[in-house]
């Protein structure tokens, strides 16, 4: 009698341990999902390749920045740019301006029309307005000589430096990073019986202006 007693009882035992175990499994099944959810989300979500990985960090709104630094430059046979670039290296970007568009009193003096190319004047330009810190003009002027007439026949002296080193301050770019170019870029407009040149920079056409009568000769 004794003996089926303790049988009975150690069967009871049993089987509270198995409802007990059983318990604990439920209530632990839940918190272990949400915390793979959660890691999960952290991995790949705001961290791995959301908003520090792949967004506002790595693209980048800090550019590196390079100032207008023009080197001494090789000596060349482009006289007139020659005389552009020495004042825009020495700083001098006013003195670099009258040059270029020549005096009121005096505008055959203009320096622009002695330039290699018309592009090369809009380059120029660029130059004397990162000189003066207007940024925005000097990347219009350079946008302009790009669109227009391309980089072709920049492998000069003067006339490279001054790419190499407007390109870099524009583009957010080392200077070495800009090859000059050989080749040829497109010729001056100019009138085939005053020889006036076009100014590049203006909207009329300055070849296309005839003398004066004043000008003509008497018959």
């Amino acid at each position: 009698m004794m003996w089926h007693r303790n049988r009975a009882v150690r069967a009871v035992v049993v089987a509270v341990a198995v409802l007990a175990l059983g318990a604990c499994g439920d209530a632990g099944s839940p918190t272990g999902g949400a915390t793979g959810a959660s890691d999960g989300n952290q991995g790949s979500g705001n961290e791995g390749g959301g908003n520090e990985g792949g967004g506002n960090e790595g693209g980048g709104n800090n550019q590196p920045e390079f100032n207008f630094d023009l080197p001494v430059g090789e000596v060349g046979i482009d006289a007139a740019e020659s005389e552009i670039y020495e004042p825009l290296r020495r700083g001098e970007c006013d003195n670099a301006q009258q040059r270029l568009d020549g005096s009121t009193d005096n505008p055959e003096s203009a320096l622009w029309r002695n330039f290699h190319n018309p592009r090369n004047v809009l380059l120029f330009q660029a130059g004397i307005e990162l000189c003066r810190k207007h940024r925005d003009e000097a990347q219009r002027w350079y946008d302009r000589a790009e669109r227009e007439y391309g980089w072709g026949d920049t492998n000069r002296p003067k006339v490279c430096p001054m790419y190499q080193v407007t390109s870099s301050v524009l583009r957010h770019r080392p200077p070495s990073d800009f090859g000059c170019q050989g080749g040829t870029t497109k010729p001056w407009v100019e009138n085939p019986e005053t020889f006036a040149r076009d100014d590049p920079r203006t909207p009329q056409n300055e070849a296309a202006e005839t003398p004066s009568t004043s000008d003509s000769p008497i018959d």
